[in-house]
């Protein structure tokens, strides 16, 4: 995901400067486009764009293990020279601004292509459906043709086992890739990116996010 922080960089390196036509040249102006109807301040707005891919992009230097998703933020933010006075930096931190959590949610969806993804939910649902499939009834099958009924069935099971311990070995290889995304999603949205897209396939994390945020408000008027 270097292509991301390369971006970034460019962006960061002019901060007063209008970006747009950059971002549309580059594909990126429709994740962010949210940003430009909270402010008309291009500061804010490229600092924005730069914050949010700096605390979730898997290449991001600003990603530290050991401190919690505000700090990060906020250490983001004074790198950035943000004046963290202003209000939508203060969104930013808390996680409170919708639009702002619809653009984390679109950039986290650029990162979905990763084909390793798609394999091993191909390789778990091959593995669950094989394992879960009840012993075939041969009451009926010819005696002769049994022994080569069985092979096939104990040939399905084989491959089934051999694609989940590939799966499980995919995992841990994507487990170690994203490492620091999953931190970061973990701590905003309690479930780490690689989790999230291998095992449940959600629609989308823009959506997934805005699902979070609506139970959040929904609990606060409870």
């Amino acid at each position: 995901m270097k292509k991301h922080i390369e971006k970034d960089k460019k962006i960061s390196s002019d901060l007063e400067s209008d970006q747009r036509e950059f971002l549309k040249e580059h594909n990126y102006y429709r994740i962010f486009e949210k940003l430009y109807s909270l402010s008309t301040d291009t500061k804010i707005v490229n600092t924005l764009t730069c914050a949010i891919i700096y605390s979730y992009s898997n290449s991001s230097k600003w990603i530290d293990l050991k401190q919690d998703g505000k700090s990060i933020n906020k250490s983001i933010l004074d790198g950035l020279k943000a004046d963290l006075k202003k209000e939508l930096y203060a969104q930013f931190m808390e996680l409170s601004n919708e639009d702002i959590l619809d653009c984390v949610g679109a950039f986290l969806d650029t990162m979905k292509g990763d084909w390793k993804f798609c394999t091993i939910r191909k390789m778990i649902d091959f593995h669950s459906i094989t394992m879960n499939q009840k012993e075939p009834d041969l009451t009926n099958v010819d005696e002769e043709k049994k022994p080569k009924v069985r092979e096939n069935i104990s040939r399905t099971m084989k491959e089934a086992i051999s694609q989940r311990l590939s799966a499980d070995n995919l995992i841990s290889e994507i487990e170690t890739t994203y490492v620091g995304t999953n931190l970061r999603t973990a701590q905003d949205f309690g479930v780490e990116f690689s989790k999230q897209e291998t095992l449940y396939d959600i629609m989308s994390w823009r959506d997934f996010i805005r699902k979070i945020n609506d139970e959040k408000k929904k609990a606060a008027l409870s």
